[in-house]
């Protein structure tokens, strides 16, 4: 099994505190330290369609999917093997693949993982692979193990170590996955549609490590000096924030005449998909160079973060522009607001001022706020304030969060971002 250092047993700490100790909380991200971001080897999976017997098939052969071994254990177990790209790496094991049977059966399907990897993400279940739904409770179990107390954790704990599904499955194809499967055609998808608006032009901005077009968006008129910014899906998995960076934009598209004030005041730039190949591999963290991409943000030594740098910089002598706030949507264990602007920016507290109006309009929520310790330029965030003092902030979605709060939350700090930025 593939061993992890420290920095990633750190990682998985904070997951055993959320999710094994519901009295626990959760103190939010740590400094963020400068680390090597030079590229290097990733697992590549071995693609296939899998006849397991009894008639029996499980695939791995699709964009997002990550499903390392698989064997049937007896007539009715199916054991899958999930183990991460590289390491070190953020506790996030993705999985995702297909299964099907010659006829009706009910299975159970046991999901492991490599030590000292435990099981983090709710079962994901569709059969056309559009609408995901959660597997049902009854269906689902998690096996505990004993983690001793360390150096970093004063107790000892129980940790799934692995999880158990009961499926029922037939010819027609059933879908599982950590998070519904948006994979970079869908992503291609979304962008076209909105570059059908007449106030939306997409672009290539570069490639990927393997060649995939990076594509960005540039909402309202592309020679504004005035100017925001929108990152999204640096890391694989975090699938509900990709969903609320896709709702948020969507607010700035419609044609209300908030919307539409706002985009003669301000032009923004939307780079939605930052990490195509660590999305359509199935990774946990990295992107093709086996590296975190949102710690590339000092070095620049991925094709990646590169062409978003470059972008900008372009974007910004041409229209001899200003960029005001950047906004990096991601997924956690909750729900979550990092700031990384300090008060002395274009927009001083604007970023503070929108996250607690956002709170008074949404009865019974009250935003979770907290300022990045530390400001070395090595995240996305902590870049745009560092190089362009602009207000910057993280914008962290639950790995839980249900959808329609997604879309709700999404839908109203947009309108409130609308808001503030058209009043100054």
């Amino acid at each position: 099994m593939m061993k992890l250092n420290c920095q990633a047993f750190s990682y998985l700490i904070i997951f055993l505190l959320v999710s094994c100790n519901p009295d626990s909380q959760w103190k939010g991200q740590a400094p963020v330290k400068a680390v090597n971001t030079s590229t290097v080897p990733i697992q590549m999976q071995q693609k296939g369609i899998y006849d397991l017997g009894n008639g029996i098939n499980v695939s791995n052969d699709f964009l997002g999917a990550r499903m390392n071994g698989v064997a049937m254990s007896g007539d009715t177990l199916v054991n899958i093997l999930i183990t991460a790209e590289n390491e070190p790496i953020n506790m996030s094991p993705w999985y995702a693949f297909k299964i099907w049977a010659e006829s009706q059966k009910q299975i159970k399907l046991k999901l492991n993982y490599q030590e000292p990897a435990y099981h983090r993400y709710y079962p994901k279940l569709s059969k056309n692979y559009q609408d995901w739904y959660l597997i049902d409770s009854a269906d689902y179990s998690l096996n505990y193990t004993m983690i001793q107390a360390n150096e970093e954790y004063d107790n000892s704990t129980e940790v799934p170590e692995s999880a158990v599904l009961v499926l029922e499955i037939d010819t027609d194809t059933l879908w599982v996955a950590a998070q519904p499967n948006l994979n970079s055609n869908h992503n291609a998808q979304w962008v076209a549609e909105l570059d059908s608006l007449p106030f939306v032009r997409r672009l290539e901005i570069g490639k990927s490590r393997r060649g995939t077009v990076i594509p960005a968006l540039i909402i309202g008129d592309e020679k504004n000096p005035k100017m925001n910014v929108i990152f999204s899906r640096q890391h694989p998995p975090e699938v509900t924030g990709y969903r609320a960076m896709q709702t948020f934009v969507e607010a700035l598209c419609d044609h209300s005449d908030l919307a539409n004030s706002y985009r003669e005041g301000y032009t923004t730039l939307v780079i939605p998909m930052i990490n195509p190949d660590g999305v359509d591999l199935g990774h946990w963290r990295h992107n093709a160079g086996g590296v975190d991409l949102n710690r590339d943000w000092k070095a620049f030594n991925q094709p990646e973060t590169s062409a978003v740098r470059d972008f900008l910089e372009s974007m910004s002598k041409t229209n001899q522009g200003t960029y005001y706030f950047a906004v990096d949507f991601h997924s956690t264990w909750e729900d979550i607001f990092y700031l990384a602007s300090n008060g002395s920016s274009n927009l001083p507290g604007l970023s503070e001022q929108w996250i607690n109006q956002l709170g008074n309009r949404m009865e019974g929520y009250e935003p979770n706020i907290r300022r990045m310790a530390g400001a070395d330029p090595v995240t996305s965030d902590r870049f745009m304030f560092a190089t362009y003092h602009c207000e910057a902030l993280t914008y962290e979605v639950g790995d839980n969060t249900p959808e329609d709060f997604i879309q709700k939350k999404s839908q109203i700090a947009a309108k409130e971002w609308m808001k503030l930025l058209s009043a100054n």
